[in-house]
């Protein structure tokens, strides 16, 4: 048997990073993986590339990662609410400011994805979804739009991250879909801890469990808030509530791990899936990402230059391979 971690999103967080390499050697994990989004929301981004690199993580690029890489001006992050998109524009200048050469240079020769046969299981790592590196792969989606991406994949199991909210769903014909979560910051659960995945992968099947982690989120805190980071983003690391970036720019979004028991934002209105995200949706991505950043109050060119950059899907794979089993 192979055991993996997989995690997403450490988020400039390296009191959680730490805690992860910790625990996910306790738990006699062979190998990790970081899904991506490195940086954003905490204050010491630098911080975290000689864990990673010193931890033997492997890493995937997200979409911060590759704004970073390349030096754009916007986080290609997907959100549309205005007040999120202000957030996110300073979070971005704040990390892109204090991201070393080196490091933004290591993010730019990350992969975009990462595709293995593990344990005899073929496996897919993405950041977004295997269609769009900044999509927004909800539980909440029908089967349809996730046998969708599940099918661009081709992999018999699928992780991928980006939403901040972990969870794992199967379909019928035993295609495996794991959201492994962010350890940057909590899943809007009223808890301070994070969360991550650990696979168990043996002849052609796998097992999945999300794992809460505990970890000094006060000094995470503490770093935000002598680094002069706004209160809205301390609060959610000491209360375990999202105050702001909501992806898809929902005021409204129910955590898996509140048992379906939603809280508002700051303009409560009942939530769905963001059909601005769905690819059934999206005939025309620039057509929508002209409407998004035009909502938004944003530059067109500006925005949308990252946007049609991250709308490249991944390249089709192979058929998958055998039924998985899971546990939650």
């Amino acid at each position: 048997m192979t055991r993996i971690a997989a995690f997403g999103g450490p988020y400039s967080n390296p009191y959680a990073l730490r805690a992860l390499l910790d625990d996910a050697r306790q738990r006699g994990c062979e190998r990790i993986f970081c899904l991506g989004d490195l940086g954003g929301f905490g204050a010491e981004p630098d911080a975290l590339w000689p864990l990673l690199v010193d931890g033997g993580v492997e890493c995937i690029a997200g979409n911060y990662d590759i704004a970073i890489g390349r030096g754009d001006e916007d986080c290609g992050c997907g959100y549309s609410d205005p007040r999120d998109n202000a957030f996110a524009q300073l979070i971005y200048d704040f990390t892109r400011a204090r991201t070393s050469p080196g490091f933004a240079q290591w993010m730019s020769r990350l992969p975009g994805d990462h595709r293995e046969v593990i344990g005899g299981v073929d496996m897919h790592l993405v950041h977004g979804s295997p269609l769009f590196v900044n999509d927004f792969f909800w539980e909440s989606l029908s089967d349809e739009e996730v046998r969708l991406r599940l099918d661009a994949s081709g992999a018999q199991v699928v992780l991928c991250t980006h939403s901040g909210l972990p969870w794992q769903k199967r379909l019928d014909d035993g295609r495996l879909a794991v959201n492994v979560g962010v350890i940057g910051r909590p899943a809007n659960d009223g808890r301070t801890n994070v969360w991550y995945a650990v696979l168990d992968l043996e002849a052609g099947h796998v097992e999945a469990e999300l794992v809460p982690l505990e970890y000094d989120w006060r000094a995470q805190a503490s770093s935000m808030r002598a680094a002069g980071l706004p209160e809205p983003f301390v609060e959610t690391i000491e209360t375990g509530w999202w105050t702001t970036c909501w992806p898809g720019g929902a005021s409204w979004i129910t955590s898996p791990m509140t048992s379906g028991q939603p809280r508002p934002g700051p303009t409560a209105r009942s939530w769905t899936s963001p059909s601005n995200w769905s690819p059934l949706a999206i005939p025309d991505p620039a057509a929508t990402c002209r409407s998004l950043t035009s909502s938004a109050g944003s530059s067109h060119d500006q925005g949308c230059r990252v946007r049609r950059a991250l709308f490249q899907p991944l390249r089709p794979q192979s058929p998958a391979g055998r039924r998985p089993t899971t546990r939650v």
